[in-house]
C-alpha cells in the first residue's frame, strides 16, 4: 500500500512539473527536504529567477532573438586602355588592391533591431575596414525608429532621382555608376516612420552634420570642374582687375614694370583655394518629412526637405568692391608706395561653402498598358531668389520620367528595359555672371539634361545574363556605355564589364575619355 501511495506521489509531481517546474513541485509539497533546506532552495530558486532543469520560467518572459552573418567576397581585375597603347605603358599596369569584400551582421527580435555593415577593402600595405551602414531600429506598434549611419532612399525613381537627396554619392570613380546604393555614403541621421493604415506612411528624418559629395582630388578621375576652378578663377579676376581698375593707374602700368609687378602678385594670390568648412556642426544639420500612400492603382507620395547642396560653392568675395576707394589723387603723388599700401589694405577672400536649399517635391508611380512607370519633380529654392548673387547657386527645378518593361514578340520576351530621363532647370538664369571669379555658375549651361538606359536579358535558366547599361548627356554631347556579361551560379558570380567614354571631350562624361576600361570580377555571395 505505501508503495502505491509513493508511486502516485510521484506521478503526481511529473504531471505538475509540466505547469510550475519539477524543482518548484518539491519545493511546494516539502518532498524529501527538511523544512531548512527546503527555505534555502526556495531562496535559490529566487535567486537564479527560476532556471536550473530548463522548464518554463514562470514571471519572466525572453523575446525570442534571431542573429545572422551574411557578405561577400570579391577579386577583381581592372585595365585601362590608354595603358595598353604601347608596351612601356603595359609594363607600369597595376591591377590595384584586387581583393575586396563585405560583412552583414544583424540581430533582429519582436521589437527591435541592430545592424552592423561593414566594407572590406584591405591594399597591400594596410587593412582598411570601414562602416558602410550601422544602425538600431526599434519597432513600436506602427511606429518604427531608426538611428546611427543609415543609408535612406527616398523617391520612385529606380536611377537616382531629385527627391533622392539625404545620402551624398561616392564619385570617386565611375566604373560602376548605376549602383546608386553602393555609391551612396552612409550619414548620421534619425529615422522616423508611421504606417497610416494599410497603403500610407509618414516619414520624418534629422541629419545632424552635413556630409559632401566626394570626389578624387587628383588623378584619372578628378573632375575638370574642380581641378579647373583655381585657374578660371584667377583669370576672370584678372579680366576684372583690368577692366575696373581706374583710368589713372592704367597709364602708369605701361610706363612702370614694378607697379605690374605689385598687381601681377595681388592677382595670383586671390585664387587659392581655402580649406573646406567643418560641417560637423549643428549649424549644418538637415531634416525632412515625407508621405506616401496609394490611390486607386497609383503609388504617390509629397516631401519637404531642408538641407544643403552638395555641390560646394567657391567663388571671389571682395572683387567688386577692390577699386571704389581708389585715390587718384594721392596715387599720382607717390604712385609706389600708394599701391602697395592700397593692395595691402584691400582684401580679396575666397568663398567655400555650401548653399543651403529648400526643396518640395511630389513622386508618382504606376503602371499603364504594362510599362512600370515612374515620375518625379521638385523645386529647389536657395537664397538667391532672384538670380544675381554669385556666391549662391540659383533655384532649380528638377524632375524624372521614366519606365520598365519586358519588351517581348509573340510572347517571347526578348529583352528587359529600363529608361529614365533626368531634367535640371536652372531659373533665372538670364542673371548670371559670365565671370567666374564672380559667379560660380558662370559659364555653365542653364539646362541639364542626362538619359539613362539599361537593357538586358537572362539565358540558360537565368544563370547568363547579358547587359547593357548606357547614360548620355544631352547638352554635353557625350556619352558613357557599359555592355557586360554575367554568369551566375548558385553563389557566385563572374562578369566580363568594358566601360566606353565618348563624345565631347570637356563635358561631364566625356571628360574621362582616357579613362575607357576592361574588367573582371568574381564574387562569392554568402
Amino acid at each position: 500500500m505505501k508503495k502505491i501511495i509513493l508511486l502516485t506521489l510521484l506521478a503526481a509531481a511529473a504531471a505538475s512539473a509540466q505547469e510550475v517546474g519539477f524543482d518548484d513541485f518539491i519545493n511546494q509539497h516539502n518532498i524529501f527536504t527538511t523544512d531548512e533546506e527546503s527555505a534555502r532552495t526556495e531562496e535559490e530558486s529566487v535567486r537564479d529567477e527560476g532556471f536550473g532543469f530548463g522548464f518554463e520560467n514562470r514571471g519572466l518572459t525572453t523575446p525570442s532573438l534571431s542573429a545572422t552573418i551574411s557578405g561577400e567576397a570579391s577579386a577583381e581585375a581592372l585595365v585601362f586602355i590608354d595603358e595598353l597603347e604601347s608596351t612601356s605603358k603595359m609594363k607600369e599596369i597595376s591591377l590595384g588592391d584586387i581583393f575586396s569584400g563585405a560583412l552583414n551582421f544583424s540581430a533582429k527580435s519582436s521589437n527591435a533591431e541592430a545592424v552592423i555593415n561593414l566594407k572590406l577593402q584591405p591594399s597591400l600595405n594596410t587593412a582598411v575596414v570601414s562602416f558602410d551602414e550601422a544602425y538600431v531600429r526599434g519597432f513600436l506598434g506602427g511606429l518604427s525608429v531608426e538611428a546611427g549611419l543609415r543609408k535612406l532612399a527616398w523617391g520612385k525613381a529606380d536611377s537616382l532621382g531629385p527627391l533622392d537627396v539625404i545620402n551624398p554619392l561616392d564619385y570617386t570613380d565611375l566604373i560602376d555608376v548605376t549602383s546608386v546604393q553602393n555609391r551612396k555614403i552612409a550619414v548620421p541621421m534619425i529615422h522616423v516612420s508611421y504606417g497610416l493604415g494599410a497603403y500610407s506612411r509618414l516619414e520624418a528624418v534629422f541629419v545632424p552634420s552635413f556630409t559632401p559629395q566626394k570626389f578624387a582630388e587628383s588623378g584619372r578621375w578628378a573632375p575638370s570642374q574642380l581641378t579647373t576652378a583655381p585657374a578660371a578663377i584667377e583669370t576672370g579676376a584678372r579680366a576684372y582687375f583690368v577692366k575696373e581698375m581706374p583710368p589713372a593707374l592704367s597709364f602708369a602700368l605701361l610706363a612702370d614694370p614694378t607697379l605690374v609687378d605689385l598687381l601681377t602678385t595681388k592677382i595670383g594670390s586671390v585664387a587659392v583655394p581655402h580649406e573646406p568648412p567643418h560641417t560637423e556642426w549643428l549649424k549644418y544639420m538637415q531634416a525632412g518629412l515625407r508621405f506616401t500612400t496609394t490611390v486607386k492603382s497609383a503609388d504617390v507620395g509629397v516631401q519637404g526637405y531642408f538641407g544643403r547642396l552638395p555641390r560646394p560653392a567657391f567663388v571671389l568675395t571682395g572683387l567688386k568692391e577692390f577699386w571704389s576707394e581708389f585715390n587718384t589723387a594721392q596715387f599720382e603723388t607717390e604712385k609706389s608706395a600708394y599701391l602697395t599700401e592700397y593692395l595691402k589694405d584691400k582684401h580679396i577672400s575666397t568663398v567655400f561653402d555650401y548653399n543651403y536649399f529648400a526643396q518640395l517635391g511630389v513622386d508618382y508611380a504606376q503602371t499603364h498598358w504594362g510599362f512600370n512607370t515612374r515620375s518625379e519633380l521638385a523645386l529647389n529654392l536657395t537664397k538667391d531668389l532672384k538670380g544675381d548673387d554669385g556666391e549662391v547657386y540659383n533655384p532649380f527645378i528638377s524632375f524624372s520620367v521614366g519606365f520598365d518593361r519586358d519588351i517581348a514578340v509573340k510572347g517571347v520576351t526578348l529583352f528587359n528595359v529600363n529608361l529614365q530621363i533626368n531634367e535640371n532647370i536652372r531659373l533665372f538664369s538670364d542673371k548670371i555672371n559670365s565671370n567666374r571669379a564672380l559667379d560660380i555658375e558662370a559659364d555653365s549651361n542653364n539646362t541639364s539634361s542626362r538619359v539613362t538606359l539599361i537593357a538586358s536579358r537572362k539565358f540558360f535558366r537565368d544563370e547568363l545574363e547579358v547587359n547593357f547599361t548606357g547614360l548620355w548627356g544631352i547638352e554635353d554631347k557625350d556619352f558613357y556605355f557599359v555592355p557586360s556579361l554575367i554568369w551566375t551560379r548558385e553563389n557566385l558570380a563572374i562578369g566580363l564589364y568594358s566601360g566606353v567614354f565618348l563624345g565631347n571631350s570637356e563635358g561631364e562624361l566625356g571628360q574621362y575619355h582616357k579613362n575607357s576600361f576592361a574588367r573582371m570580377t568574381m564574387t562569392y555571395t554568402f
